[in-house]
């Protein structure tokens, strides 16, 4: 009796022997160079090619199947998608990368990369709660009990009130 990884070969009509199994029967996957697909014999000794791949694709893995896809990218290339950065998986999918906190996906050199975003611009890009175009903390409007402001850093904080008995004592 042969162990789990082998298979059981018959020598002769009298002997057996147990040889190392080298696939999983009927198990797919991807030839060398990506060049074909391959599928294992029913006995796991031997891979068959069983879809050679035509010029523009390549072998993949997409969905928990190995087939010939055709190529949509350039490996490792990048895009922006909105302000998520893309890189090309092995020429098949698009994969999204995470950019740094208060980074976004932008174009640098003609290459799309996580651009840092800036506070203070007037436009709300990732990472930030707020822009009001400002690089100061706001005061609450005078008599406000209470109020929300656009910090120097592009958070939403809780903003100091000011009103008459506050604390400060006005000399004229």
């Amino acid at each position: 009796m042969c162990a789990g990884e082998e298979n059981c070969e018959e020598v002769n009509f009298t002997e057996t022997r147990c040889v190392p199994r080298l696939c999983v029967p009927d198990s797919t996957s991807c030839g060398e160079g990506e060049e074909a697909t391959l599928r294992c014999d029913d006995i796991g000794r031997s891979w068959e090619i069983i879809e050679r791949c035509e010029e523009g694709s390549r072998c993949a893995l997409l969905e928990n199947e190995h087939s010939c896809t055709p190529l949509i990218c350039v490996a490792n290339d990048t895009r922006c998608d909105g302000s998520t950065l893309q890189r090309c998986n092995r020429g098949v999918t698009w994969r999204d990368e995470t950019c740094p906190q208060r980074f976004i996906c932008g174009i640098d050199e003609g290459a799309a990369v996580c651009v840092q975003t800036e506070c203070g611009n007037s436009v709300l890009e990732a990472g930030e709660e707020c822009d009001d175009g400002g690089t100061v903390t706001e005061l609450c409007r005078y008599g406000d009990p209470a109020c929300v402001v656009c910090d120097a850093t592009c958070r939403l904080i809780e903003g100091t009130a000011r009103f008459c008995g506050y604390g400060l004592i006005r000399v004229r």
